[in-house]
């Protein structure tokens, strides 16, 4: 995605906002690594700073700044969401519908949360949306009988153990509403136990925009367009038909 807004030849300069992640696993426990605010904010940080483009890092507004706590010690965000007033620059919470969120968000978060050790990703962050092109595709993920055992002992946990489970390391808030969520996700392998049926070939989900601004999966698309297509050609036979029989007719009568 950085390739389609910078330029390698350009001495253009880019202002850069990072904002979310919070302390999800105390930097002391021996299992910090596996966090995901601080991996995935390195590993941010690392893009930026490999890319021959300049990138001036505004705000970092990240793990402990991010970070509050409640009256047990509990951590948790102070940002979910945000949005920017782009007159004046001011950056606000804010909560936004599922439903912006782009196509396939199931599909999308099982492969961020349970798939994550796939090693044919070779630790690289993965673009999912093309700017260009206005298209989501979604790469082929995989999980196996081990993971399949894994989320169904997840499914049979409590709010409280599963927090524990998925933190590794508590004390993090627990939200039973983001804990329902990640559970309808842990659901979807149970509900689709091979992969193959969710990625057919190993191919990519892919949707593009069409014109009302839904996303439809392209073989969708390619399927309505054929669809249209055949309509077209049998409206233009039905239309012969109707010419022919008129012009039959009006031999006749003569």
């Amino acid at each position: 995605m950085l390739s389609s807004i910078s330029d390698q030849d350009s001495n253009d300069s880019y202002d850069v906002h990072l904002i979310g992640g919070y302390k999800d696993i105390p930097y002391e426990h021996k299992k910090w690594r596996e966090g995901v605010s601080l991996t995935l904010c390195s590993k941010i940080i690392e893009v930026l700073f490999n890319n021959p483009a300049k990138f001036n890092i505004r705000t970092l507004h990240v793990l402990d700044h991010n970070t509050q706590y409640d009256e047990e010690g509990n951590a948790y965000r102070i940002f979910q969401g945000f949005i920017v007033a782009t007159d004046s620059g001011s950056i606000l919470p804010a909560h936004f519908h599922e439903t912006t969120r782009g196509p396939d968000v199931m599909v999308r978060e099982v492969r961020r949360n349970l798939c994550a050790g796939d090693s044919t990703w070779k630790h690289r962050l993965l673009d999912t949306y093309d700017t260009e092109s206005d298209r989501y595709s979604i790469a082929p993920c995989y999980w196996d009988e081990s993971v399949l055992g894994r989320v169904k002992h997840l499914l049979e946990l409590s709010d409280e153990e599963f927090a524990k489970v998925y933190y590794y390391a508590p004390p993090v808030q627990i939200d039973h509403n983001y804990i329902r969520y990640l559970k309808s996700i842990v659901g979807y392998i149970v509900e689709h136990p091979n992969w193959k049926n969710v990625f057919p070939n190993g191919k990519p989900r892919e949707f593009k925009r069409i014109p009302n601004g839904d996303w439809m999966a392209i073989s969708m698309v390619a399927t309505e367009d054929r669809v249209s297509r055949f309509r077209s050609q049998l409206k233009r036979f039905f239309n012969c038909i109707v010419r022919l029989k008129f012009k039959m007719l009006s031999m006749y009568h003569r």
